[in-house]
């Protein structure tokens, strides 16, 4: 099993110098290699990048004079990383690659290897840098497999990925549960738990948009590419900010999920078109702020790490229509409609409540239904008779659904 943490630095002046011109050295060998291919595929010539890494290290000493005391792991590994952009590129997985910015992302890979990287206590042992301290111990045991460099919001971190002797556990006998997630409040639990939405962004909108308009003023009083020293520190603040939104984000999310996971035998989850759905202009940003995907991701995987089965269900199947009593679909339901009620049976539930017990019970196993190119459960196809599922509730009809 290979575990990653991510742990904060304490560099001292000299070490965070040192670390800021790794990262540049990386840049330089990846823009590199993106400059040969750019060039190469412009003339519809073949790219070569064992001949494009060899030109490079032919020239590098004479090219940059000051890389001579940097270690060349942070070279390879930039030109390794531009490889595996061109590959993903080629193979239609990713957009073509562009030139790494100074100004943007600072990180660099430090390994040369499995084994190359030594931890000690609250500390690590970089090439070249030395010892670098650490504000926690590293929580795992095992061979140290990669180590990532990375500077966020004027902090330095590093990326450990550790290979442990650890297997996913079997998996465990315990509750289901069925996991409705929103924007209103984050995540509904089928037993009653709520998880409120933090709604880290909305909280500092007033003040992201003070810097951003101190930003617009400063660019149009000195240019567009003509940074200032004011400029600089109005975008390390907003750094800042943004990363203090995706800490209260993570904090949800990691706490939330850690638990649930624990405690629950069996998760099942909805999946959601959330690419589709943030194109909504009166939602995305709400949608964006409330980090749904994130939180499925981290469930996913601390599921298996903690024995818990993981399910997501059929994109339409219709939880938030359907009855957890009496199985009736409703068609009129609106969003602004936060509670269900039942016309057939009168039962008065939650919304998002009455959408959790739907998730629960649903059982993929019976479903009738046939995946698609995507992976997803096509639309149900009509009734016999011609009638589709909505004709068939308006006369009054039994619409059933696959439940456990």
């Amino acid at each position: 099993m290979i575990r990653t943490h991510k742990i904060a630095l304490k560099p001292n002046k000299e070490q965070a110098t040192l670390l800021s011109q790794h990262c540049g050295y990386a840049r330089v060998a990846y823009n590199y290699v993106i400059e040969k291919f750019s060039d190469a595929l412009d003339a519809g010539d073949p790219f070569d990048f064992y001949g494009v890494k060899r030109a490079f290290n032919g020239e590098k000493y004479e090219t940059y004079e000051w890389c001579k005391g940097m270690s060349q792991t942070a070279a390879k590994n930039g030109m390794h990383n531009a490889q595996d952009a061109i590959r993903r590129f080629r193979k239609k997985q990713a957009r073509k690659p562009r030139f790494h910015s100074r100004f943007r992302k600072q990180s660099y890979q430090a390994d040369n290897g499995r084994g190359t990287i030594r931890c000690c206590a609250k500390a690590i042992k970089l090439p070249v840098i030395g010892w670098v301290r650490m504000r926690e111990w590293l929580r795992f045991d095992g061979e140290i497999t990669t180590v990532t460099i990375k500077k966020q919001a004027g902090r330095w971190y590093a990326c450990i990925s550790v290979e442990t002797a650890d297997a996913f556990p079997s998996l465990k006998d315990g509750e289901t549960i069925g996991i409705d997630m929103g924007v209103k409040t984050l995540a509904t639990v089928s037993d009653g738990t709520v998880v409120e939405n933090p709604h880290a962004l909305y909280q500092s909108l007033k003040k992201l948009r003070q810097v951003d308009k101190a930003i617009a003023r400063s660019r149009n009083t000195h240019g567009k590419t003509e940074r200032s020293s004011r400029r600089t520190r109005l975008y390390l603040k907003r750094q800042k900010m943004y990363a203090r939104i995706r800490h209260l984000r993570d904090d949800v999310a990691h706490k939330t999920t850690t638990a649930l996971a624990r405690t629950a035998g069996h998760i099942k989850v909805e999946t959601l078109n959330l690419s589709g759905m943030v194109k909504n202009k009166k939602l995305s940003k709400a949608i964006s702020d409330a980090g749904i995907g994130n939180f499925i991701r981290i469930l996913e995987y601390k599921c298996k790490f903690y024995g818990c089965g993981f399910e997501k269900i059929d994109r339409w199947f219709p939880s938030s229509k359907l009855c957890s009593h009496c199985r009736q679909k409703h068609v009129c339901l609106d969003l602004s409609d936060r509670v269900f009620v039942c016309q057939s049976c009168g039962m008065v539930m939650d919304r998002d409540l009455n959408a959790a017990i739907n998730i629960k019970q649903y059982d993929a196993v019976s479903s009738t239904e046939s995946l698609n190119g995507r992976g997803d459960a096509v639309r149900p196809k009509p009734n016999g008779g011609g009638k589709s599922c909505e004709a068939s509730i308006q006369t009054g009809e039994q619409v059933s659904f696959a439940f456990a």
